[in-house]
């Protein structure tokens, strides 16, 4: 039998046969689009030469192929009553790993096979795939049970905040950025609400679109009766593949032009991620509804450990709210906000004629 990956949903392919266990055919075609998959087999019959040799009883990691990428001899017999098996995946090392342990035999210490997958993932799998089990038994018998099972996936982690994980993975065959909410700073969901909101509505070319948002309640009107610690929220982004802001700005040894990185939008972002020290979209929009006294103390990069001019911050805070106004005619034009941000004084719309 096996566990597998493939295209989703899975099927049985016409021509299947007992050396294929359910997944591949028996045409020596190499499986292409939603066909392929990636198995790890519990083989009790030598199939000769796709199957290691000494035994019949055997594990292996099969990728659109039965010959095993790797395959451990077991031994003989030994593939019967209970037995517990743990199949991990790393995606940084992408080490695939099996480990057998035989539960009605102590006696039999536990077997393990693993491999290291190549680089390219996304050409070993179709982008959406379905999990499972097969078997098959040819001309002789066997009683195949599963008595439980679980699955955990954290898809390719691309970073964490104090508040969110954010992950890649595939939506409609394009791939996408999925925040998952870990912290709610006022409770009752209202990070998340306002994320959903205030990103949602906005319209720019330089802010990430949300594709769409989700969450483990079943019918999200009943929200004021749970908690973070018994619902999951995920809001869904395009990804962008050539890396974020921080990347662009300090680590890249190019430097963007100044007609790419100076609309007055994308001014206010880059001065509010300065001043914080991190993108905060929560902490801005509390901002923009209450700016207390504080607010400069409150916003500051607290690596900076409060050694700063403090006018020179609050225009910088100032000007990266007013820069990023939801309402475009709220914006100051460019020339206005650098002299704002030099000099201080009145911030002006840019559609505001000067008195």
């Amino acid at each position: 039998m096996t566990f597998f990956l493939t295209g989703y949903p899975s099927r049985l392919l016409k021509g299947s046969s007992s050396s294929g266990l359910g997944v591949i055919n028996s045409s020596a075609t190499i499986p292409s689009g939603s066909d392929r998959f990636i198995a790890i087999e519990f083989d009790t019959y030598n199939n000769g030469d796709n199957d290691p040799t000494g035994s019949s009883d055997h594990i292996g990691i099969d990728v659109n192929s039965m010959t095993s990428l790797s395959a451990t001899r077991l031994p003989s017999y030994s593939l019967n009553g209970t037995m517990t098996a743990t199949i991990t995946f790393d995606n940084k090392t992408r080490m695939l790993d099996a480990t057998l342990q035989f539960d009605a035999d102590r006696s039999l210490a536990p077997r393990s096979v693993k491999t290291q997958l190549p680089d390219q993932l996304d050409a070993l799998l179709p982008p959406v795939v379905s999990i499972g089990f097969s078997a098959a038994t040819g001309g002789y018998s066997e009683l195949h049970q599963i008595h439980s099972w679980s699955f955990n996936s954290t898809m390719a982690a691309r970073g964490q905040g104090g508040f969110s994980v954010v992950y890649r993975g595939p939506l409609n065959n394009e791939q996408v950025a999925v925040k998952k909410i870990i912290k709610d700073s006022k409770g009752e969901f209202k990070d998340f609400l306002t994320e959903r909101a205030t990103i949602g509505n906005t319209r720019h070319m330089n802010v990430l679109k949300i594709e769409g948002w989700c969450c483990t309640i079943s019918n999200f009107k009943y929200w004021f009766s749970h908690t973070l610690d018994d619902v999951m929220l995920f809001l869904v982004y395009e990804l962008i593949a050539n890396g974020n802001l921080h990347e662009h700005l300090y680590e890249k040894p190019e430097v963007l032009s100044w007609e790419k990185s100076s609309d007055v939008y994308s001014f206010g972002i880059v001065l509010l991620e300065i001043a914080h020290g991190e993108n905060d979209p929560f902490l801005v929009h509390k901002l923009r509804t209450d700016l207390p006294e504080t607010f400069v103390k409150d916003f500051a990069d607290k690596k900076l450990d409060g050694k700063f001019i403090k006018t020179e911050m609050e225009r910088v805070i100032l000007l990266g709210l007013r820069c990023t106004e939801r309402d475009e005619n709220q914006r100051p034009s460019l020339i206005t906000a650098t002299h704002f941000l030099e000099n201080g004084g009145e911030l002006r719309p840019a559609t505001t004629a000067p008195a």
